[in-house]
């Protein structure tokens, strides 16, 4: 069973991230309800739904080395944050991964938390299932534990070179892993599925398929 077909919407507006793995110098922080209009925009243009997203996750003010900030806020099982706005995407330490222990034979394994909505946003029953969110590759060791405890693990990884990797490891392991990640192929993860924004690469062969019929 693939993952549901998604319709493709063009996006108005790409945002690019710059990696910002820790803030060092962070003071007033205020963690409250997602309200603010910027941060609703961004998971809109990701085609997750506010009511999801306010499900899932927060919305977070700082002052970081002198200026005010604010951005999505998705809690790890450690009381830390992954942060994502606009402009860049981070981590309030201490770094850790999300559990959703559903007492599932299986668990769903994702990189990132946009990555578990937008499964959620295609199939809504997946939110009975068990899920792993690692907030970062880095992380993969610290989820094996709570892997190893199901019948099988459909991993949800990017169609990247570190996806792959992770793959890899939890294969050696002889874990009941599922490569998910086949069925979104032309996509560098389920979001960009989700939005239907596929490789470029990929994009060009599809191309090149439909020339020939």
């Amino acid at each position: 069973q693939a993952i549901e077909r998604a319709v493709p919407h063009p996006q108005n507006r790409s945002f690019s991230f710059r990696q910002q793995e820790v803030f060092d110098e962070i003071s007033n922080i205020k963690v409250k309800p997602l309200h603010h209009p910027a941060l609703i925009q961004l998971f809109n243009e990701r085609k997750i739904s506010t009511e999801l997203a306010r499900q899932y996750c927060k919305e977070m003010h700082y002052t970081l080395k002198g200026k005010a900030y604010f951005a999505i806020a998705f809690p790890n099982d450690k009381g830390g944050f992954e942060t994502l706005n606009p402009y860049f995407k981070g981590c309030l330490p201490p770094k850790e991964i999300t559990i959703f222990d559903k007492k599932t034979q299986t668990v769903n394994l994702f990189e990132g938390f946009m990555d578990y909505l937008s499964l959620l946003t295609l199939q809504a029953g997946q939110a009975d299932v068990s899920a792993v969110v690692l907030n970062s590759i880095t992380n993969l060791d610290r989820a094996v534990p709570f892997l190893s405890k199901h019948e099988r693990i459909n991993a949800f990884l990017d169609n990247d070179e570190a996806g792959k990797q992770a793959l890899e490891k939890l294969q050696k392991r002889n874990l009941p892993i599922v490569d998910i990640s086949k069925r979104y192929a032309d996509f560098k993860d389920v979001n960009d599925y989700l939005c239907g924004k596929k490789l470029e690469i990929q994009q060009t062969k599809q191309k090149t398929k439909r020339l020939k019929f």
